[in-house]
């Protein structure tokens, strides 16, 4: 995919110059999970798909029927059909023998899903889709009362005892803790997940400053735990809409603890 960014997204530094961009290409690899699945994607900063080139090849090859007026997202799923291609020339770069159709065909094997947005001129972005059936991550276990539960260490940028001052109350009960000059929105894990916990004010709790993409925000907990490499389960289907829950693991004394989505957490 990275390889295809930068044979058919990138533009070459002329086209780039006319365009107003920059005359490096940029390509963004990003990772993460989200509920019970892990997503990667790739996104580059190219020229983007042309859509009426794939509406007249799809048209060419009877993929797309005369009269049929397809969105431009059902056109651009086109790409993952076999042998299905609009440029003429053909270059050593991207795939290698590997068509788009190959990339559909495996991750759907893997239970996973593919998904492509496009817009001319700004470039592409392809999302893989893949299940956390097992898969296995550095964890933070934490305390919240008598529940435990799991943080990826990767979105753990640090722990803190806060002074009162630090925590400012704003407009309709939300909160903010100030850290080396930056204000950040303050989650009390207990209210989140409607459960008990030991403490009320953050300035006796913990707080980890997590990480999720570009926002960073802090988690008020009763107490660090411990760090270590854990094994993700995915839930039952009666567990996976609990907002908030991405998984489980089962720990050396054979509790059950519970893996924190960030994303949701943070909402």
């Amino acid at each position: 995919l990275i390889r295809n960014a930068m044979d058919h997204g990138i533009e070459n530094e002329t086209e780039r110059r006319l365009s107003g961009k920059e005359t490096r290409g940029t390509i963004w690899l990003r990772a993460f999970h989200r509920g019970g699945h892990v997503i990667i994607e790739v996104q580059d900063d190219g020229k983007g798909m042309d859509i009426e080139k794939i509406r007249a090849k799809g048209l060419e090859r009877g993929l797309v029927e005369k009269g049929e007026e397809p969105s431009d997202h059902q056109l651009l799923q086109l790409v993952f059909q076999p042998g299905f291609t609009t440029t003429e020339a053909v270059t050593g770069i991207s795939g290698r023998g590997v068509g788009m159709d190959t990339v559909k065909r495996d991750i759907e094997a893997l239970l996973g899903s593919i998904d492509i947005f496009s817009r001319p001129g700004r470039g592409t972005r392809l999302r893989l889709r893949l299940p956390l059936t097992l898969a296995i991550i550095d964890g933070m276990i934490v305390r919240v009362g008598s529940s435990y539960f799991i943080l990826p260490l990767l979105a753990v940028v640090e722990a803190l005892r806060p002074k009162a001052v630090d925590v400012r109350q704003m407009k309709r009960d939300n909160e903010l803790v100030e850290i080396r000059g930056e204000f950040l929105p303050l989650v009390r894990l207990h209210e989140k997940l409607g459960i008990d916990g030991d403490f009320t004010d953050p300035a006796d709790a913990v707080l980890l400053v997590l990480q999720h993409m570009d926002s960073k925000h802090c988690l008020m907990v009763d107490e660090i735990i411990d760090q270590r490499p854990v094994v993700i389960k995915n839930m039952e289907d009666n567990f996976i809409q609990v907002p908030g829950m991405t998984g489980a693991s089962i720990m050396g004394d054979g509790k059950v603890s519970f893996i924190l989505d960030i994303a949701a957490i943070a909402a």
